[in-house]
């Protein structure tokens, strides 16, 4: 029997945003634009490009230094799981799209557990975020994708490391048997040298990256984008 994360649905939690007029707007714009840089996740990459819930601006300052520059649509919806990303792929977020490259961010949100979600296994969470990457391959075949292993989290990282790091892992194993995906864990750059975590990289307790987080984020996607081939 399949977990609920590979099921799609539309919105599960209220963010401070409108879900559904997001998703609208999106369909807008990909139906005028064709681009060349996707990204698909969470609040960590919708606040990245200064529109996310609650954390606004946090990111906006290296979106607009090191991403903005490139046709880049930003897929990443707060509080969003694999359940969520699915629906709005299959509702065509990515309909006639042929981008040169795809990041993903996705599962830390299966872990979240609010009144609405009581949260899922690493196994499960990694069922879903497979489901999402071959999503992803069916509508972006000639795509390359790379794949965020999810970046530490606090404040409880006794609850969160023994569920992210299964899930990295097994997302790890399917990625690395694609041709047209790279796994890509920048967990350590976001730690200190006794493996707590480094809060001055974070704008919260440990989840959302701040503007240097961010900064360190697209310092490693650099070499990709410039492999890519992306056009300024």
């Amino acid at each position: 029997m399949s977990s609920r994360t590979v099921i799609p649905v539309p919105k599960i939690e209220e963010d401070g945003y409108d879900w559904y007029a997001k998703h609208e707007k999106i369909l807008r714009l990909q139906a005028e634009n064709q681009f060349e840089l996707v990204f698909i996740g969470d609040s960590i990459c919708h606040n990245w490009s200064g529109d996310g819930p609650g954390l606004r601006d946090i990111g906006i300052e290296n979106w607009k230094k090191d991403i903005a520059k490139y046709k880049v649509l930003n897929l990443g919806f707060g509080y969003d799981r694999t359940q969520n990303m699915l629906w709005r792929l299959e509702h065509g977020e990515l309909k006639g799209q042929d981008p040169k490259l795809i990041v993903t961010n996705i599962g830390t949100n299966q872990f979240s557990v609010s009144q609405n979600y009581d949260g899922d296994t690493p196994e499960a969470a990694a069922e879903g975020a497979i489901a999402v990457l071959k999503k992803i391959q069916e509508y972006c075949p000639t795509s390359k994708i790379v794949v965020m292993a999810v970046f530490p989290r606090g404040p409880r990282r006794d609850f969160f490391d023994p569920r992210i790091n299964p899930l990295n892992a097994a997302v790890k194993v399917f990625t690395e048997q694609q041709d047209n995906m790279q796994f890509l864990d920048i967990s350590e750059k976001f730690l200190n040298e006794d493996g707590s975590q480094n809060l001055a990289l974070y704008a919260d307790a440990g989840c959302h990256p701040n503007n240097a987080g961010y900064q360190l984020w697209a310092e490693a996607l650099l070499p990709y984008f410039q492999e890519a081939g992306l056009t300024v």
